[in-house]
């Protein structure tokens, strides 16, 4: 690493940028792991220049806080608050895409102003995006697509082989996770490490002014991996790319490396929705019809095989009852007659019918009883959001005493409350580094996610959006430019996936642990 000379030039703005994000970074493991010398790369950042906290978006899960990234808007403004998008009234889900996302993104707004972008593994980058520079999206996109055409340009996956660069769409296999972990873990890495060589090659050869690069094994990895050696071994390989990176940079570019959100070792889980169940905000029909068997043994042969789904068709009606309250009993909800529902684990709680502000009063009365959470972070969505599409996000967000307890949103007919359980999962902490001098840096005592957006355009010399939310951290003039609200919020008018690709993206994201 090219320390103390990474240091920009005193007294200029930097003429580029470069992001290296690492999903799910925690500042706790890292602290842990520089005490350990096993960054040195990371320790030469931390020991030089500003670093600290970076706060997620509420709830901290990557779709929600990669777009307040890519928008500097809090998710009442951009709208996405979950991979899915919540049906109040029926209870499905429908996948979020690019097209989702509302508000100009930082390519949008580089290209006004004649300047490139290389924008490399964020989720939700399908459909493919014709941008000044090269887009090149993550995992999250359908299959059945070719590989080339999902960049842009197309021929930039010739350039990249051509410069013995294989930049990969798909990951390790579910199977693979299964037979050979270590193997599993191997793939993860190099296929972000071919990802971090694209994005080098990209700022160097092509003088890209803006370049992001995502490194997701880092989160993957914390949530599957119950040994913690597994997750060490990430964050060194991390590491190792990190100093390639940085070899790579000029003088006059500014470096930051991120995260979107924090991440935990769990080891209890909390289930959210047997509490609601347990007092009366969630209904399940009493009689249970044909249509609904059918669905069950569906379900059964999918998870289970043939053999298990035809035995199903055997168990009498009275036992099926017990055992779709302990398998299925998710499914069976009546959301018609339910009043509040956790869709997708984490501290948020979506208010069902009509009756809002009522239903919203009972079940704080509810949480703020329950000695697990933590009574004085109960928040109301207006605490946290604003914006137009504030409503279509939870209603209620809350956290709970022990960071090691994970909130799940599983009825399990067991109580709310389990031991023991393995894995990772989020929290709100996150983390940010980079090669600016501390004096460079405004001083506050909280620092956002939202707040990298209008950092980087104030950096370029570009006027930040009225609508944005972020704060610049810089300490450097700022100027800003008048936008409507609804002009600049605009719906994209963009393809979206169809039935058959959203369940398959829907199941990749199952076996991930992220729905």
């Amino acid at each position: 690493m090219k320390s103390p000379e990474m240091r920009l030039k005193s007294n200029q703005m930097p003429k580029r940028i470069f992001i290296y994000g690492w999903d799910g970074a925690d500042p706790d493991y890292i602290s842990e792991f520089l005490d350990k010398g096993l960054l040195p790369n990371l320790k030469n950042l931390y020991d030089n220049y500003f670093s600290g906290i970076l706060h997620s978006v509420n709830p901290p899960i990557s779709p929600a806080a990669w777009s307040s990234f890519l928008t500097g808007l809090n998710p009442g403004k951009h709208s996405i608050f979950d991979w899915n998008r919540f049906n109040r009234k029926t209870g499905e889900y429908t996948l979020n895409n690019f097209s989702n996302i509302h508000g100009l993104t930082m390519p949008e707004i580089l290209e006004k102003y004649e300047k490139t972008t290389c924008l490399i593994g964020l989720p939700l980058m399908h459909p493919v995006q014709k941008i000044n520079g090269f887009w090149m999206p993550g995992f999250y996109t359908p299959s059945e697509i070719p590989d080339r055409d999902k960049f842009y340009p197309m021929d930039i996956v010739d350039e990249l082989e051509r410069a013995d660069i294989k930049i990969q769409m798909q990951r390790p296999s579910i199977q693979l996770r299964q037979t050979d972990f270590d193997k599993y873990i191997d793939g993860y890495i190099e296929v972000d490490r071919q990802q971090a060589r694209a994005a080098c090659y990209c700022y160097s050869k092509h003088n890209v002014d803006f370049t992001f690069i995502r490194n997701g094994s880092v989160d993957l990895i914390n949530h599957e991996a119950d040994d913690f050696a597994f997750l060490e071994k990430v964050y060194i390989e991390a590491d190792k790319d990190l100093g390639e990176i940085l070899n790579s940079l000029d003088s006059e570019t500014l470096f930051i490396l991120m995260s979107d959100h924090g991440n935990m070792r769990i080891e209890k889980a909390f289930y959210i929705n047997e509490l609601l169940y347990q007092n009366g905000f969630i209904y399940f029909p009493i009689k249970i019809s044909d249509k609904l068997n059918k669905r069950n043994r569906e379900l059964i042969e999918k998870n289970y095989g043939q053999t298990a789904a035809l035995l199903w068709n055997l168990i009498p009606r009275g036992a099926k009852g017990l055992l779709k309250r302990l398998r299925f009993h998710d499914d069976n909800i009546d959301f018609q007659n339910s009043r509040a529902y956790n869709p997708v684990r984490l501290g948020q709680i979506y208010i069902l019918g009509d009756d809002l502000e009522n239903t919203r009063d009972e079940v704080v009365k509810v949480l703020m009883e329950c000695e697990i959470i933590n009574s004085n972070s109960i928040y109301l969505d207006e605490d946290i959001y604003n914006g137009p599409f504030k409503d279509e996000g939870p209603d209620i967000l809350f956290t709970l005493n022990d960071p090691h307890t994970y909130i799940m949103s599983t009825i399990n007919g067991r109580g709310i409350y389990t031991e023991p359980l393995s894995g990772g999962g989020h929290n709100s902490r996150g983390v940010i580094y980079s090669n600016l001098e501390k004096d460079k840096v405004k001083r506050r005592d909280k620092y956002s996610i939202m707040d990298i957006f209008p950092s980087v355009l104030n950096a370029l010399n570009i006027p930040v959006p009225s609508v944005v939310d972020g704060l610049n951290f810089l300490d450097a003039e700022e100027s800003y430019e008048d936008f409507d609200e609804e002009t600049y919020l605009k719906a994209r008018n963009l393809e979206t996936y169809n039935s058959e690709e959203s369940e398959k993206i829907k199941e990749r994201l199952k076996d991930l642990g992220y729905l």
